[in-house]
């Protein structure tokens, strides 16, 4: 935690967007917020359950971005138990009930919501597509059958040896990033790059999510060998979800994604190996670009 406080610690956390967490990835979630935001449970006073329960609606968010809504409803659960006025939270677990199909649960809290927060137009919106939900019920986003929900919920419950069991030797490249995740989680990082080596070897298109980044050990993050992999695939990954970089998406708008893409796989490849000079030469003409402002 760099010696902050625990509230020092959390007010940071809060400070800070969804995807700036995410990007932190699964070894900080486990290991940093969740035991300081546990502990902290048990020990500030009430003066602090405000940010507590900003605390917990990130953790909230964070599940659900990695698609397991029945974390995320925990959480926002524990959002709302430190403090029962907060909108954002009732509107959220609201949406994890309707994205499982459980739409008159979702119609509840949505209605809460709306009653402490008259005027949020998303919640309001919400409540509109959960009551026809309510009246006319179709097919949930998650299916109570449906095996990639059942692995989603299996990471998030850090039951990665279950996943393992289950998907070692498949040959569905989407199967094979969730085993990724798993290998991740548990930071076997040698069974980690063997299975992307599996993946980018395929030579079929694929598309990243947040997943795919949160479990993702920090060393090989900072390490070259994925990003190799993936400039090796760069011609399969399709539009999806990449690593956020905030500066260059919003210092750099008139980039595509794919170029944005491009130059942070060129990026972390060139920092791997400490090429200083050719990093210079990026910054020459990308200076804005944060991660390039030390060179």
């Amino acid at each position: 935690m760099n010696n902050k406080t625990p509230e020092a610690f959390l007010i940071e956390v809060c400070d800070h967007n969804i995807a700036w967490a995410l990007n932190k990835g699964f070894e900080w979630f486990t290991t940093a917020f969740l035991p300081t935001l546990k502990n902290a449970g048990a020990t500030m006073t009430e003066e602090h359950h405000e940010l507590l329960s900003d605390c917990w609606y990130v953790a909230g968010d964070i599940y659900d971005m990695i698609g397991a809504p029945n974390r995320a409803i925990d959480a926002y659960q524990q959002s709302i138990a430190f403090d029962d006025s907060n909108a954002a939270a009732y509107r959220e677990l609201a949406n994890m009930y309707y994205n499982i199909g459980k739409y008159e649960q979702a119609l509840v809290f949505i209605n809460q919501s709306i009653e402490i927060d008259p005027d949020d137009s998303e919640a309001l919106e919400n409540m509109n597509s959960i009551a026809l939900e309510v009246n006319d019920p179709s097919e949930p986003l998650f299916a109570a059958d449906d095996v990639n929900w059942i692995i989603q919920e299996r990471l998030a419950n850090m039951q990665f040896d279950k996943v393992i069991a289950e998907l070692k030797g498949s040959d569905d490249i989407y199967l094979l990033q969730r085993l990724a995740c798993a290998y991740g989680g548990l930071g076997d990082e040698e069974a980690y790059l063997s299975t992307w080596k599996t993946i980018t070897e395929m030579q079929e298109d694929f598309e990243l999510d947040y997943s795919d980044w949160f479990f993702m050990p920090s060393d090989i993050l900072d390490g070259k060998e994925i990003w190799v992999m993936l400039k090796s695939a760069i011609q399969h990954i399709q539009p999806s979800v990449f690593f956020h970089d905030e500066s260059l998406e919003e210092d750099y708008p008139q980039l595509t994604a794919k170029e944005r893409k491009s130059l942070i796989i060129d990026y972390n490849i060139l920092a791997a190996d400490n090429k200083v000079n050719e990093l210079k030469m990026l910054k020459s003409k990308y200076p804005k670009w944060e991660v390039l402002k030390e060179y």
